[in-house]
């Protein structure tokens, strides 16, 4: 096999020779008049369990994995998902396919990404992805300007965001969830101006949320959730107009939730759970003409459940688990006709369930435990059809319980 610092012209004249003394019998595409293109010679020797040798790789009928350009010379596109493929690090010899656009790596290499990997300059899709790849983010991933995906994610690498990828000026998804990253999100993200999906969550990031991401004006999707970052929301990221998924779960905020949020006219789904924040939810949700769900469960919220909820235009699902609310549930709830989810529990919430809730025949889940909640289980609950998953354990009710509720899949009663 060639070394990672063979030139390519080394290289294409090694993997001829080697096929020239061997003994492939060789498809009519690859005639003495017509040799085999570099670019098959190259993937056919790194992985020859996937590429018969001595077929043309750009011409044959049965191809998976890859495409070619026009002229079938040149591999544009290369899938690394197969079975077949072998354990052990990334072949280096990769970097050597000048004309790739599009790599897609999901396969048990480990090892680090490749340094060669920093000539793929032609790349405008790279996905590395449910790999125990090892080792860090090099620097040079900032050079590849042509990319619109990176996908680096499901991996075991470590080590910090280089802040080079803010020079990705092209991107429009950037990928990084699932990995071991540390250190601070880097101030310079917030030069992908045409970035529409940011998804960092499920790392081990560090620090304040930058105020520079909300120069991200065309930002559709932000997730940082399960990230030990701290601090506050910055006011900036009411600057993204287009923003439709704000996903901050498990960060380690704190108060204030600033009320720029309110211009997130786009938001339908607004997930704060898991922090450390002791506010209600701010009224301003209900000015966001689009918000299908809000998630505040896991915080630490006193007083009583604020009645303007109900005036949120289209809720489907509201999570208020898990904090320290108190008082009766207020009947303006049971006017959420739209609501699919809704779950209370493990709250210090008191008083009966409201007969208003006869008017959510739409609930698939409906989550009341660990309160002190009492009177009896209304009749109503066993006719609602979508109903699958009902949680009215440990608080203080009276009475038989409806038989109606043995047609629930899921009753915790």
């Amino acid at each position: 096999m060639a070394g990672e610092g063979m030139p390519w012209t080394a290289l294409a004249a090694a993997l001829a020779a080697a096929l020239s003394r061997s003994s492939f019998v060789l498809s009519p595409t690859a005639s003495m008049s017509s040799p085999l293109p570099p670019d098959c010679l190259l993937v056919q020797m790194a992985f020859p369990t996937v590429f018969e040798p001595g077929i043309n790789c750009c011409t044959d009928p049965d191809r998976r994995y890859l495409e070619c350009d026009a002229e079938n010379r040149n591999i544009i596109e290369l899938t690394l998902n197969s079975n077949d493929l072998p354990v052990g690090p990334i072949p280096a010899t990769l970097g050597n396919l000048a004309f790739l656009n599009r790599l897609d790596i999901n396969a048990e290499f480990d090892g680090p990404i490749p340094d060669s990997f920093r000539n793929l300059h032609s790349l405008r899709y790279l996905g590395i992805t449910y790999t125990p790849l090892t080792g860090v983010l090099p620097d040079w991933l900032g050079d590849l300007t042509n990319l619109t995906t990176l996908g680096i994610y499901s991996t075991n690498i470590t080590g910090p965001i280089p802040s080079s990828l803010g020079r990705l000026i092209n991107l429009t998804g950037l990928y990084l969830w699932g990995n071991k990253l540390t250190g601070p999100i880097p101030p310079s993200l917030g030069d992908l101006v045409n970035l529409t999906s940011l998804d960092l969550d499920r790392n081990q990031l560090s620090g304040p949320i930058p105020p520079s991401l909300g120069m991200l004006e065309n930002l559709e999707q932000l997730f940082l959730f399960s990230n030990p970052l701290g601090g506050q929301i910055p006011s900036t990221i009411g600057r993204l107009s287009k923003l439709d998924i704000l996903d901050l779960r498990a960060c380690n905020l704190t108060d204030p939730i600033p009320d720029s949020l309110a211009d997130l006219k786009n938001l339908t789904s607004l997930y704060l759970d898991e922090n450390l924040f002791s506010d209600t939810v701010p009224r301003w949700v209900t000015t966001l003409p689009k918000l299908d769900t809000i998630s505040f469960a896991s915080n630490r919220v006193g007083g009583t459940i604020p009645r303007f909820l109900a005036d949120v235009p289209k809720l489907n699902s509201l999570y208020l688990d898990n904090n320290q609310l108190d008082g009766p549930i207020p009947r303006s709830l049971g006017n959420m006709t739209s609501l699919s989810s809704l779950s209370l529990s493990g709250n210090r919430l008191s008083g009966r369930i409201p007969t208003s809730f006869a008017n959510l025949t739409g609930l698939v889940r409906l989550h009341l435990e660990n309160n002190q909640l009492s009177g009896p289980v209304p009749e109503f609950l066993g006719s609602f059809d979508e109903l699958e998953d009902l949680r009215l354990g440990n608080n203080g009710f009276s009475g038989k319980l409806p038989a109606s509720l043995g047609r629930v899949d899921k009753a915790f009663l």
